[in-house]
């Protein structure tokens, strides 16, 4: 049985567990604000074996560093949002139940989505 955490104890505890289907959205201001939290949750999911993808699409410096074992989805919202949308749709059929998906910052989507 696959059990899903931040990787922080106390934010699971605040967050009361995370289920699977469960989204977390963090808004921030920079993406320094938003890394540590992002770190904990990929180094604890890579360390018990779960499998983590990434979906890159901002055009900024990810805020995510390349580790082994990171799945990278690199996507282009330039090629329309139907076609972003059909790519990430279907990874996540052909990866399944149990894995962790990661998102860039939704704003970034304004520069290829646009009146989409």
């Amino acid at each position: 049985m696959t059990v899903f955490s931040t990787g922080l104890p106390a934010l699971d505890q605040v967050l009361q567990g995370i289920r699977p289907g469960d989204n977390i959205a963090w808004q921030v201001d920079e993406a320094r604000d938003f890394t540590p939290f992002i770190d904990a949750f990929i180094d604890h999911a890579l360390s018990c074996g779960q499998k983590v993808i990434y979906f890159r699409f901002a055009h900024n410096k990810p805020p995510i560093s390349t580790r082994s074992g990171l799945t990278v989805e690199k996507l282009e919202a330039i090629t329309g949002f139907e076609q972003f949308m059909l790519r990430i749709h279907d990874r996540i059929t052909l990866e399944g139940k149990g894995k962790h998906y990661l998102f860039d910052f939704m704003s970034d989507l304004n520069f290829g989505s646009y009146s989409d």
